[in-house]
């Protein structure tokens, strides 16, 4: 009998600390003034612009790595009215981590942010290429504008080979998708 009651007196302290554990929220948006969004997103697209990556062939497979940080590096611009969702893998509906982030930048500065990134052919939704935050946020890239965008690799801006940054370079506007598999 004591040994039943320990048992259940266990349980009873164990089972609220997985319930919390799974109940977490999977989701990370960067909320607060417009002041705190830039230099949160900054500082999240400023980690990969400063990034010296290196690719590594596997038996046709390519790996990339960070191996260093540029010194003194900075973004080619000033950004405005930015955006952040984190999706994890945890998440019920994927199974990898998710990024969605959006700015616009001074249409005059554009060239400058595309000058360091590589071009990429338009992903298909069909291959899963332009994924749509659950639910749908008013900052994302709509269907409708989806043709106006020239897109770019992701590595430069997401630090992700999956995905991609697609820019509207008539209003300045940057989006930016990436995920891990």
């Amino acid at each position: 009998m004591m040994q039943t009651m320990f048992k259940f007196m266990v349980a009873l302290t164990i089972v609220p600390w997985i319930l919390a554990g799974c109940s977490m929220d999977p989701e990370k948006e960067f909320t607060g003034t417009e002041e705190q969004r830039v230099a949160k997103v900054e500082g999240y697209l400023l980690g990969n612009v400063a990034t010296v990556w290196q690719a590594k062939n596997n038996n046709n497979s390519i790996t990339w790595s960070r191996v260093a940080q540029k010194p003194g590096a900075s973004l080619p611009g000033k950004i405005a009215d930015p955006h952040y969702l984190y999706i994890s893998s945890n998440s019920f509906r994927n199974d990898g981590d998710q990024r969605y982030v959006s700015f616009r930048v001074p249409v005059a500065d554009v060239d400058k942010w595309t000058s360091i990134l590589e071009p990429q052919e338009p992903p298909s939704r069909e291959s899963t290429g332009l994924e749509l935050p659950v639910p749908p946020r008013e900052w994302w890239v709509t269907d409708d504008r989806l043709s106006r965008l020239t897109f770019y690799d992701p590595l430069r801006l997401a630090g992700d080979v999956n995905g991609w940054v697609g820019v509207d370079k008539a209003t300045g506007e940057i989006f930016v998708y990436s995920f891990t598999m």
